[in-house]
């Protein structure tokens, strides 16, 4: 819940001037300044959030129905602060439901808190909300974005290496279960200092950036440096 319009402007016009070429971006914006960067080049436009429901009485929600007309392409699920409010991977899970009807695709975030890493329980945390946010859905049209709570806005961040070895274990788990090669990105303080120490693996294919990704310039560096 960042930036004014004014910023969003200004974030376009710089986006713009710099050279992007062979890299993919996306941005998931607020709600309200979708239509204002929905044209901009070399770059997908999506949103933080999605309703589980398909139209209604539902005062606040936004549909993915909304989105798309708007000139969405994608949306985040089940990033950790949402679950922080208390959704749950049913929710999630009707959430990439709707986006889908809509041929829109889903970034379903998943990760563990510190007290479950310190446990050794992100294998389990990972296989359950996996399984419980994928159930019937078109695995197709999903990015998986692997975000270890304790890592969020902290400046923490995993060893490459352990990195490595969960990226390595939700792609095998997936393709294990749903038969499936899927797409995963890695979101948890990541910055110009550490995202090609983090990320120079080919099994790691990309980065769900926070807060440095407000300023374009440093987000497309970031990006040059992956």
């Amino acid at each position: 819940m960042n930036n004014t319009l004014s910023d969003v402007e200004n974030f376009k016009k710089v986006f713009a001037s710099l050279k992007v070429d062979n890299l993919e971006f996306a941005l998931a914006v607020p709600f309200v300044y979708l239509s204002k960067i929905s044209d901009i080049k070399n770059c997908l436009i999506g949103a933080q959030n999605v309703s589980c429901f398909e139209v209604g009485a539902h005062t606040g929600e936004i549909s993915a129905k909304m989105l798309k007309e708007i000139g969405a392409q994608f949306s985040i699920v089940g990033h950790s602060e949402r679950r922080l409010l208390g959704e749950t991977n049913e929710e999630i899970n009707l959430k990439i439901k709707m986006l889908q009807k809509q041929n829109l695709k889903a970034v379903l975030c998943v990760g563990e808190s510190e007290n479950e890493y310190n446990l050794n329980q992100t294998k389990k945390v990972l296989e359950n909300q996996i399984t419980n946010c994928l159930k019937d859905v078109l695995i197709d049209d999903v990015i998986i974005a692997y975000e270890p709570i304790w890592a969020i806005g902290t400046g923490k961040t995993l060893t490459p290496e352990k990195l490595v070895e969960t990226v390595s274990f939700i792609k095998n788990f997936v393709l294990e279960n749903y038969n499936k090669n899927l797409k995963v990105l890695y979101g948890g303080s990541v910055n110009l200092d550490n995202a090609h120490n983090l990320l120079n693996d080919e099994i790691v294919d990309g980065a769900l950036i926070g807060g440095a990704s407000l300023n374009a310039e440093n987000f497309v560096n970031i990006g040059k440096r992956i």
